[in-house]
């Protein structure tokens, strides 16, 4: 496996997975009230086979919908601070050569960083490729297998 590519991928969505750490409880208080506003079951009636009852059909939708949205927001929670483990690895100049291609990309990053760095494009570059090894040393342990 290549490993570098996995360490972009995570850096890219970085940004997408610390904004889901701030959404998902969001969603889940979403769901616990409509929980709590979904009316109880009855339990009067004689159960019948392949019966369809809506209110149990919100009812389990609604808990595993929020237990599945507790499960994800643990994961983006470890992937975040996994990320941020690897970032505060690199030097400040990796980190920010890091952040300018892959996190917070924006038009002409590359002529930006240059200015920025005082740098040519191919030194840039490769130090764009030491930093990405780096990065990649520091979360995965290996480069590539």
């Amino acid at each position: 496996m290549k490993w570098e590519s996995v360490a972009i991928d995570r850096l890219r969505d970085y940004e997408k997975r610390k904004l889901a750490v701030e959404n998902i409880p969001e969603q889940i208080a979403i769901l616990e009230d409509k929980f709590i506003s979904i009316r109880a079951a009855t339990t009067d009636g004689t159960p019948v086979q392949d019966s369809n009852n809506r209110r149990e059909e919100m009812l389990i939708y609604n808990i595993a919908r929020r237990e599945e949205l507790k499960q994800n927001y643990k994961l983006a929670v470890r992937e975040v601070a996994l990320t941020e483990k690897g970032l505060a690895a690199l030097t400040s100049e990796e980190r920010e050569i890091l952040e300018g291609f892959y996190i917070y990309r924006t038009k002409n990053y590359v002529n930006r960083l240059c200015d920025e760095l005082y740098v040519s494009k191919t030194e840039l570059y490769r130090r764009k490729d030491a930093a990405l090894r780096n990065f990649t040393v520091a979360i995965y342990g290996i480069v590539e297998l």
